[in-house]
């Protein structure tokens, strides 16, 4: 929804209006909407929006990199320095055991994060401790997930939980094993929304710079329907807002 805003007063201030299409499946009535573009965000591999749109004719720009479609013009999200960050960070926090919980969904996002924490654990001569827990879920599977992640393995010191509703399932499951945190156990999480500030301990997050990556995707838009070739504008990269969940 942040994106959506920002893009939307973006695209007014450019003469065209923004359409918030909600989650549906890719044969439904979409043909109703007259729409000269579609910016899709964070789709996954072999996404049937991408198909849809692009079989269609119609312009399509993504934020986040789509999997296996180098011809798809992107905001990049920088999702494996991002998650490089967040590890190094929670490192020199203290932690010695970190693992790692992302979707089921291949988001590039996910595929970036998931190859960043190989790299981290091979560096540092950790062990890999990787959970993908289906979007569906929710918080509710997180916590289960989770709950059942520390259980098997009490020796975990720190969590990386880049899907924020996943990481207050995470908060939850530490709470019902009473893993103190950040004393005995290191929270972070990726996008800086509600759920991070307002979770107990406040959750280190990272600023995306949201507002900066949808006015981008406006104006890569507007460019991929004008035909021009000059794709994939460079973005901010990704500030760390560390808390109290890892000890900061």
């Amino acid at each position: 929804m942040e994106i959506a805003a920002t893009a939307a007063v973006a695209s007014l201030t450019r003469n065209q209006a923004l359409c918030l299409i909600p989650p549906m499946e890719a044969d439904s009535e979409l043909d109703a909407i007259a729409m000269d573009g579609a910016i899709l965000v964070e789709p996954f591999a072999d996404d049937p929006m991408v198909d849809r749109f692009f079989n269609s004719g119609i312009p399509v720009v993504s934020i986040g990199r789509v999997p296996g479609r180098d011809d798809i013009p992107f905001v990049d999200l920088h999702s494996y320095a991002t998650a490089l960050m967040v590890l190094n960070h929670l490192r020199d926090a203290g932690a010695t055991k970190v693992a790692l919980i992302t979707g089921t969904q291949r988001r590039n996002s996910y595929l970036e994060t998931e190859a960043a924490y190989t790299a981290f654990c091979e560096n540092h001569s950790i062990p890999l401790t990787l959970v993908r827990v289906d979007e569906a879920g929710g918080e509710t599977e997180a916590e289960q997930c989770c709950t059942a992640l520390l259980a098997d393995h009490p020796d975990l010191d720190a969590l990386y939980v880049p899907v924020d509703a996943f990481a207050s399932g995470a908060t939850k499951a530490a709470k019902s094993l009473h893993r103190a945190v950040p004393e005995t156990l290191r929270l972070a999480t990726r996008y800086d929304g509600s759920r991070a500030k307002l979770a107990d301990p406040p959750l280190t997050a990272v600023d995306l710079h949201l507002d900066e990556l949808a006015k981008l995707a406006v104006d890569l838009l507007i460019q991929t329907i004008e035909g021009q070739t000059g794709r994939n504008l460079i973005s901010p990269m990704p500030d760390l807002v560390p808390r109290q969940s890892s000890g900061q």
